[in-house]
């Protein structure tokens, strides 16, 4: 499977386990992965490679109502799952402004890290038609293909608002660290 999340090198940022905070990088490239897109201070994100903990990433956009709803409902069942349990989550701002998008985090109190795929790299990856979304990476910011909690069928990209407060949501977020990345061909 390709990576659409796809690994740049640089100056770098990483994504610490389980909070939302940044933190300089001084580990070698072959440590860490970046992502294509900062946060909302202009740094590149990049992904702790010593974490194997999977990240949700939630793509939304501070005009869409509908984005903010279903993020409120998202909250809630995250803070359902035990604080041990809990994958990390990064907000990502699609078709947004990194002005918008700090306004909007200033009215809220998440506890996720938000970025900002200021360039439309992954709105056109992921060829994504509708917002809210939802996705899964690995550390190396391959998608994991997962069971749609509220379909039952596999998929790599959830669209649309959902419920999140569902019982099967949140069994979703539980078992988030036990999805794994499928190699792609010639790779193990």
């Amino acid at each position: 499977m390709k990576s659409v999340f796809r690994p740049l090198f640089a100056s770098c940022f990483l994504l610490s386990a389980g909070c939302s905070t940044l933190s300089a990088s001084s580990e070698p490239a072959s440590e860490k992965s970046c992502l294509q897109a900062q946060d909302l201070h202009g740094h590149q994100l990049c992904l702790d490679q010593k974490n194997s903990c999977p990240i949700v990433v939630k793509l939304m956009a501070s005009w869409c109502d509908t984005c903010t709803i279903e993020m409120q409902s998202f909250e809630k069942a995250f803070d359902q799952v035990p604080s041990g349990s809990r994958p990390q989550v990064l907000v990502l701002g699609v078709m947004d402004s990194e002005d918008a998008l700090l306004a909007y985090t200033k009215h809220i109190a998440s506890p996720f890290l938000f970025g900002l795929d200021s360039e439309g790299y992954y709105q056109s990856k992921l060829a994504l038609m509708a917002i809210p979304g939802t996705t899964v990476i690995d550390r190396q910011g391959n998608m994991i293909p997962f069971k749609d909690p509220f379909s039952g069928e596999t998929t790599n990209l959830l669209t649309g608002p959902r419920d999140w407060t569902v019982e099967k949501a949140g069994a979703f977020l539980k078992g988030v660290c036990s999805l794994k990345a499928v190699p792609e061909p010639g790779k193990s």
